[in-house]
């Protein structure tokens, strides 16, 4: 029984088939690798072009396989996130708000704006609704009304209610500036040298004494003195000749009065105007009379 063992019977163990094939296994293996290495070669042997995406996984077998359209992808999602954050991180609305001594009432309209577009950039406001906001929040509550039919508020455009405001508020700094006996006072002096016209300087009387007289800062009897001393001597005098008889002494004119006085001194001005146009046309007529007679002489002359 052990001889038919030894001699190849159904019992026995040879070795030598598994080793064989082991062998066989090696060399085909390294067969194929050799193919498939040949294959990826151009004729030169250098190593073929490939439209195919990398695969990290011929390197390492635990890395992902990644195309352009995956690396774009994530780019995009990074992108997304990050402007998603800018939209969701916002600066405190507290910040807006300047010290309490910083509240706008009206004056200095440039300075205040510096003050606050400074309070911005420091606190990371870059949104137009925010700094609309933020300007308005800024201003005395009396000031309301004003600000709130400026151009750009209510479309919350930063750029046009900031131009509107800046307007407004400079053309008031100016008012209140001029608005001064001393700006007054200026004024007469120049037109009394004959820097300023009378006709500039009424204006400039009329518009700006209102302003003095709101705030008190002088009486109805320096508004009067001012006033005269800015007119020509002539024009002077055909005021205090045209106005009723109660306003022809100073010291009881009032303000009201004042008022009267310098509607007639810009109606005399006026209507000397139109008396110095007239006589410049009937002058220029004239000339122009004298002119064709002197020509129509002078042709009688020749046929003569």
């Amino acid at each position: 029984m052990s001889r038919q063992q030894s001699s190849g019977g159904w019992g026995t163990h040879d070795p030598a088939p598994a080793v064989r094939s082991e062998a066989s296994f090696g060399v085909a293996s390294d067969i194929n690798s050799s193919n498939k290495s040949s294959s990826s070669l151009n004729p030169g042997g250098t190593p073929a072009s490939s439209s195919e995406p990398l695969d990290a996984s011929a390197i390492n077998p635990d890395l992902p396989r990644f195309s352009l359209s995956d690396v774009q992808k994530l780019l995009d999602l990074v992108l997304a996130l990050k402007d998603q954050k800018n939209d969701t991180i916002r600066p405190d609305p507290k910040n807006l708000e300047l010290p309490h001594g910083d509240v706008f009432t009206g004056n200095n309209a440039s300075s205040f704006l510096s003050r606050l577009e400074n309070r911005y950039e420091l606190f990371g406001f870059t949104r137009d609704e925010d700094k609309c906001q933020g300007l308005i929040i800024n201003c005395h509550p009396h000031l309301y009304d004003d600000i709130e039919v400026l151009e750009g508020w209510r479309e919350k455009n930063w750029k046009t209610f900031r131009a509107a405001f800046r307007g407004e508020f400079a053309a008031m700094d100016e008012r209140r500036k001029k608005g001064r006996v001393e700006y007054l006072e200026a004024c007469a002096s120049k037109s009394e040298e004959g820097v300023l016209g009378t006709k500039v300087f009424i204006r400039e009387f009329k518009k700006y004494w209102p302003v003095v007289v709101k705030t008190r800062r002088a009486t109805a009897a320096t508004g009067q003195r001012i006033f005269f001393s800015g007119l020509p001597e002539e024009i002077g005098q055909e005021v205090i000749r045209t106005v009723p008889i109660e306003l022809r002494r100073a010291s009881s004119r009032t303000y009201e009065d004042m008022d009267r006085i310098i509607v007639e001194a810009e109606r005399i001005v006026k209507m000397e105007e139109r008396l110095k146009a007239i006589s410049i046309t009937k002058d220029r007529d004239a000339a122009k009379e004298v002119e064709r007679m002197a020509e129509e002489l002078s042709r009688r002359h020749i046929h003569s």
